[in-house]
């Protein structure tokens, strides 16, 4: 084998992620998905059990609890959580944060074969969705200026 077949194999099999990447990575989706349903939150504290993690969040002045603890399923499926849930604890006693217990996912490979990987864009949710809004209303504008337009040209063509 030459030096550049083992060099393209070795750069085409992918790297495990170690356990501070994964709690890293983890951290980043928790405030992302908050973010994305209109949560302003960050991830303040980390503890890392045996078999848990637990991210200790703080929100923003204003949030309902109960609007944080309806997302538990959500944030189950963005951090692909291996018992298909997380518990939270709202608050946390004697402080301003909340809990979130996310099982530690002991062999965080995926089977190719099994699932199909879809990569994200690592834009910042809030302004990729802002936009997203702005062009979907913008289209729908111009759609229906477009209908208007021909209604009113029929109109005249009857006149």
């Amino acid at each position: 084998m030459s030096d550049k077949e083992e060099t393209s194999k070795i750069e085409t099999e992918p790297k495990t992620p170690t356990r501070d990447e994964l709690v890293k990575r983890n951290a980043l989706i928790i405030e992302r998905t908050f973010e994305s349903f209109g949560i302003y939150s960050r991830v303040v504290e980390v503890d890392i059990h045996k078999n848990m993690v637990h991210f200790s969040i703080e929100i923003a002045l204003g949030t309902k609890i109960d609007d944080v603890l309806a997302l538990h399923k959500d944030l189950a499926l963005a951090l692909a959580s291996p018992s298909g849930d997380v518990e939270m604890e709202a608050p946390i006693k004697g402080r301003s944060l909340i809990r979130i217990k996310v099982p530690l996912l002991t062999n965080p490979k995926l089977d190719p074969e099994k699932y199909k990987i879809i990569r994200i864009a690592e834009k910042e949710p809030a302004e990729n969705s802002l936009k997203s809004f702005f062009r979907l209303l913008l289209r729908l504008i111009i759609i229906v200026f477009d209908w208007l337009s021909e209604k009113l040209r029929v109109v005249e063509n009857k006149i």
